[in-house]
């Protein structure tokens, strides 16, 4: 009697055990089939979640690549299109003469995943003698009465902000007649005034060599202390200018003093801050 107490007690305590374990497994189930974000690593950035997309800035060696898309799907990476950086093509060292223009179409000088007519073009001649002038992504070069070597930068940037860049050389060149030569020449030695004046923070300074000569050209403050020196070198007969960048000298009057050959030519110039 007392055997069959016990098998009973022992049998009502399991099916407890079983009732209450039945009741909880809904909530087990729950937690263990929940689909929780997951986060991976993905080169460029961080992606979170097996089913979202998430976008990553990729850095790609010679340019910035825009932002890239990746699309998580069962757990692998499928990478989005990544905008190539541009390449400047076909601009190479270029010779004119000073009565005529050089063009260039930009459109054809560049490669990339975007239409030539979406890029942004800026040209920046060393001296500002030497003349860009746009029709539309056409650059027209002049530099009427100057004859001489420069440097010019060409820059392309595409929508997207990636950018390529180079340097050439721009060879001016007189005519082969002599006599038109001469009369294109200045007949003196000059030192223009600077342009604009007053000026902040830059000014422009031209000048004139009937002859090709050693030339420096300084500017002073008015205790006689050298400020900057612009110009230090042979330059060919014809028409010059350089750019002065004051920088962080302070407001007040400067003297510009253009030294060529025996001759010495002094301006005043008005720097307003």
């Amino acid at each position: 009697m007392v055997l069959h107490r016990k098998y009973g007690i022992a049998c009502i305590v399991f099916v407890v055990c079983l009732a209450a374990a039945v009741l909880s497994m809904p909530g087990m189930l729950s937690s263990l089939f929940e689909n929780k974000p997951e986060s991976f690593s993905s080169g460029g950035g961080k992606a979170v979640s097996s089913n979202y997309t998430h976008e990553a800035s990729i850095g790609i060696s010679g340019g910035t690549a825009s932002s890239t898309a990746y699309t998580a799907q069962a757990g692998f990476l499928v990478p989005g299109i990544i905008n190539a950086v541009p390449q400047i093509t076909r601009i190479v060292d270029f010779a004119f003469l000073n009565d005529e223009t050089f063009a260039i179409d930009l459109d054809s000088c560049v490669t990339d995943d975007q239409q030539p007519s979406e890029m942004i073009w800026q040209v920046t001649p060393a001296d500002t003698v030497l003349k860009a002038d746009f029709d539309g992504h056409v650059v027209d070069f002049s530099a009427p009465r100057w004859a001489d070597t420069t440097d010019v930068k060409f820059k392309v940037i595409d929508p997207a902000g990636a950018s390529d860049s180079v340097t050439v050389t721009a060879i001016v060149t007189w005519p082969a007649d002599i006599g038109e030569v001469a009369d294109q020449l200045p007949k003196t030695y000059e030192l223009e005034q600077n342009y604009p004046n007053p000026f902040n923070p830059q000014t422009t300074i031209s000048y004139a060599l009937p002859k090709a000569s050693n030339v420096t050209v300084t500017v002073f403050n008015m205790r006689g202390q050298r400020i900057a020196e612009l110009v230090h070198g042979k330059k060919e007969a014809g028409y010059h200018t350089v750019v002065w960048e004051a920088g962080t000298n302070p407001s007040g009057t400067y003297i510009i003093r253009m030294r060529a050959g025996d001759t010495i030519k002094i301006k005043k110039c008005l720097l307003l801050k």
